[in-house]
């Protein structure tokens, strides 16, 4: 990341190239997604590959009820690696 002084704002600088299939990659993901974003206790209903869950929303503080793959393309825009 770098900090463009015209606009104030923090850009994010890319890198990217094709280096294989990826499997580093899902298995670093993977790791990361399972260690933090959602626990067992926290699943409320499973069927036929739909996973609904509940999670606490840091500002208002309330249950928020969602569909896991919504929730996971929340964490996944602003997932950064390490």
């Amino acid at each position: 990341m770098r900090y463009d002084k015209l606009t104030k704002r923090t850009v994010w600088v890319v890198d990217c190239r094709h280096v294989g299939q990826g499997k580093s990659a899902l298995l670093y993901l993977s790791k990361c997604l399972y260690r933090g974003v959602l626990a067992d206790n926290n699943i409320l209903y499973k069927d036929n590959g739909n996973i609904t869950f509940r999670y606490l929303d840091s500002q208002t503080k309330a249950d928020y009820f969602c569909p896991c793959c919504h929730h996971l393309m929340r964490c996944l825009g602003v997932f950064r690696p390490r």
